[in-house]
């Protein structure tokens, strides 16, 4: 997982944007599935700087769910 935000990094950098994002959703998705938020973090800054709008979306909904399970309950 932590390739794929490398990737994506690299892929914005270069500019090719449909791979960035197809490399930063699956980060997401990985990082979600296997509850590491600080990755899901990650993913979301590098989206950002690559200007994807529609990932940052992804990230931050995947964020709140994740959130909402490994929060202490009442």
């Amino acid at each position: 997982m932590i390739e794929s935000v490398t990737t994506g990094e690299v892929l914005a950098a270069a500019g090719e944007r449909d791979g960035s994002a197809e490399a930063l959703r699956a980060a997401i998705a990985t990082a979600e599935q296997r509850r590491l938020p600080h990755q899901l973090q990650r993913a979301i800054r590098a989206a950002r700087r690559g200007g994807l709008d529609s990932v940052v979306d992804t990230g931050l909904a995947a964020l709140r769910r994740l959130r909402g399970l490994l929060s202490p309950t009442a």
